[in-house]
């Protein structure tokens, strides 16, 4: 069922054409910018964008603008483990595990550090649940993650109900080019 709803989500999201892509991931970021979720957020932690997720680069910019401590996943490819790593505007990139982007030089944030973090996903529910690529990578960096999780994604996402297990972290909210959900 979850691999069925999986490929579903993927399909609906890879339909998506450039400036489709582009307009909704702007709308996205706009609606997380104009929040309080933003507003009231120091540390941050913000995924680089794989194919046709929503983008998140207006929202890295305007952190370092208002100065909060940026910081993105890197995954290690083998073990699924995230060490959350600072950047700064003028860091340099490679190309990561699984083609994502992450910096040349790592310095590490502590997770206790981050407030905030958006979650990138497959498909969200109203509920909170998350589908993301079956690895369980973000379940378990977000075990036991005391700050804000929001789901970051297209409306095109959002379920009404998606299947989970006890593993699966739910979302605090999910945030949208539409919309913000409160899941709590």
């Amino acid at each position: 069922m979850k691999d069925a709803l999986r490929k579903e989500y993927k399909i609906k999201r890879s339909s998506l054409a450039p400036d489709e892509i582009k307009n909704k991931s702007h709308c996205a970021q706009k609606v997380f910018l104009q929040s309080d979720l933003y507003k009231n957020s120091k540390c941050l932690m913000v995924y680089m964008p794989l194919g046709k997720e929503t983008r998140t680069d207006d929202i890295i910019s305007k952190a370092f603008c208002d100065q909060k401590v940026v910081v993105i996943p890197v995954t290690d490819e083998k073990t699924g483990h995230i060490t959350p790593v600072i950047i700064e505007p003028d860091t340099k990139y490679i190309k990561g595990a699984f083609g994502i982007r992450e910096p040349e030089k790592k310095v590490i944030c502590h997770k206790e550090s981050i407030d905030t973090v958006l979650v990138p996903g497959v498909a969200f529910d109203r509920y909170g649940n998350r589908m993301g690529f079956g690895k369980g990578c973000y379940d378990m960096f977000l075990e036991g993650f005391c700050g804000v999780k929001i789901g970051f994604c297209y409306e095109l996402q959002i379920s009404d109900k998606l299947p989970h297990s006890e593993k699966d972290i739910p979302m605090d909210y999910i945030i949208s080019d539409k919309m913000i959900i409160d899941c709590q």
